[in-house]
Formats: C-alpha cells, structure tokens, sequence
C-alpha cells in the first residue's frame, strides 16, 4: 500500500530504521575499526595508508588510549613524513590527531 513518510524512513526498505537487534555488549568498536585499517594497510595507496594510520591513532587517543596511540604513532613514524607530504587535508588531521594525544595524555595525567 501508500507509505506515509512522514513516519518511515523512504531509505529505509523494511520500514523504521532500529537498532533494537543490535546487542551493545556484542558491538566492539575498537576492533572493528582495527580490521578496517588493517584491510587499508594491505590494500590501499600509501596516501590511503596514511589517513588511516591518522584515524587509528585518533580514535585510540578519544578513547583515552594514550598509550596505544603514542606506540602507533612511533612506530609509523608519521611525524617525519607528514610535513613533506604536500597534503593540505593530510596535514589537517595529522594535527588534529596531535591534539587529541595531547588531550589523552592530559585527562589520565601523562603530563609532567
């Protein structure tokens, strides 16, 4: 029959979106966005590589995962190569990544 999108989702083709099947405690995030990048690792253009290396360790920095995002970060060793990348975007996370570490380190009390 007619469909009243007003109350349903046109995208949605089984009618209301809902999240009501999706178990919290089932939902790990962190390793989902591990195996992303690790696909990208293999697969992708170094420019790819890159980016997703910088949203790795950003995520781990959001979460208060200090530690983890400081050992990505070295051993990447994206600092020394960022700069010459010429990639203004690039550049913009990079730094924004830098001061989400920054922030991590901050609230657990990493800085002396």
């Amino acid at each position: 029959g007619k469909k009243d999108f007003k109350t349903i989702n046109p995208g949605a083709v089984g009618g209301m979106p809902s999240t009501d099947s999706i178990d919290p405690e089932d939902l790990d995030v962190a390793k989902q966005i591990s195996d992303l990048c690790t696909f990208i690792y293999q697969y992708g253009s170094d420019r790819q590589k890159t980016r997703a290396m910088l949203c790795h360790i950003y995520h781990h920095a959001l979460h208060d995962r200090f530690l983890e995002a400081r050992d990505l970060l070295l051993m990447s060793h994206l600092q020394e190569t960022i700069p010459v990348a010429g990639d203004i975007s690039t550049m913009i996370l990079f730094n924004r990544m830098m001061v989400t570490i920054g922030l991590a380190a901050f609230r657990l009390g990493k800085i002396w």
